[in-house]
């Protein structure tokens, strides 16, 4: 599990930054958003948190679909959507209520 979650790590790097980058140079809006490890976080793995998974371990299949998406209604997407809304809705919309 530990190469994938480099694999995982470096992807978020490469592409995501690289986007940002693409992007920003283009005048375009683009925000990238490291949510890696929130799905960790939820399903209690210990030094897990938005933005900083623990490479050697997945996130808890029990939150997953097929192991890689969060399952709509689990803790871990309901995790990924306030993670959204944290690093960037917020920012941007009224506060829910």
């Amino acid at each position: 599990m530990t190469c994938l979650g480099l694999t995982t790590e470096h992807w978020q790097t490469v592409h995501i930054g690289e986007l940002s980058s693409r992007y920003a140079t283009m005048r375009m809006n683009y925000t990238g958003l490291n949510i890696l490890g929130t799905v960790q976080k939820a399903g209690g793995v210990a030094g897990a948190s938005v933005g900083h998974p623990v490479t050697g371990l997945g996130s808890p299949c029990d939150l997953m679909t097929s192991c890689v998406h969060p399952t709509h209604g689990k803790a871990g997407a309901t995790a990924i959507g306030e993670a959204f809304w944290e690093l960037y809705f917020s920012k941007h919309l009224p506060p829910h209520r």
